[in-house]
């Protein structure tokens, strides 16, 4: 199994991204803060998880 861990941190976004793979599967989540302005700071989180299928 694999597994990467990224933290991302700018003005607007602040980020923390993780991936891991194992055989043919394959997961991406990530979770932070997002912002256009100081006011509408949103937490948010998302996760994807994919089957990687060679013929």
């Amino acid at each position: 199994m694999a597994y990467n861990c990224l933290e991302v941190e700018r003005n607007s976004l602040a980020l923390k991204i993780g991936i891991a793979a194992r055989d043919e599967w394959l997961a991406v989540a990530i979770s932070g803060r997002s912002a256009l302005h100081v006011v509408t700071n949103h937490w948010r989180a998302g996760l994807g998880v994919m089957h990687l299928h060679h013929r």
